[in-house]
């Protein structure tokens, strides 16, 4: 059972911080918040899918984790029909083709910001078909597979973006993988 404690503490000590601790045969918690960053719904939110998770535990300690319950049957039917309707088929447009079709749209809307440089959607779209002109005369096209081995950043975004362009497939590779590693993978 779940029951709000009043607290004399002001001000938090971080932005969200769970602790829990045995209180004889039961145990006990306190989640502290930053209430200037979470409204109280939302942290009740959190408390009651803490507690449906650890009540699936409970009720079946052999349920894999990805199995276990975060949402009650509303919130579920909800997130499933309730947010857009009845389920609707995407449609058949790549990553690249949806890209270009928003790209079309608001050509100068902000699609990206990062390395302190903000990127339309033109400004990005240019940028990472100059890249794969370059891929496409170095003969990169359908079927082939293109490894990315730089840090999440905008120069990411293009690259992945050109390589789609091209025709290839991606392959992000983690920066901070060891050289043995990367050499095996590509």
């Amino acid at each position: 059972e779940l029951e709000p404690l009043p607290e004399a503490r002001v001000t938090s000590h971080f932005d969200l911080s769970l602790a829990l601790h045995e209180d004889g045969d039961a145990i006990a918690g306190e989640l502290e918040y930053a209430s200037d960053l979470f409204e109280p719904a939302t942290v009740q939110g959190w408390i009651d899918a803490y507690a449906r998770l650890l009540g699936g535990m409970v009720a079946d300690p052999a349920t894999p984790v990805a199995r276990l319950p975060l949402l009650d049957a509303a919130q579920r039917q909800h997130l499933l029909h309730g947010v857009h309707g009845a389920s609707q088929a995407l449609p058949h447009a790549s990553v690249q083709a949806a890209f270009e079709a928003r790209t079309d749209a608001t050509p100068d809307a902000l699609a990206l910001t990062g390395e302190g440089r903000q990127w339309t959607f033109d400004a990005l779209d240019r940028a990472a078909n100059r890249l794969a002109h370059g891929l496409r005369e170095a003969g990169v096209g359908a079927d082939a597979r293109v490894a990315i081995c730089a840090p999440r950043s905008a120069g990411f975004v293009v690259a992945m973006l050109a390589v789609l362009k091209a025709g290839a497939a991606y392959v992000p590779l983690e920066v901070d993988a060891p050289a043995a590693r990367l050499a095996q993978l590509v």
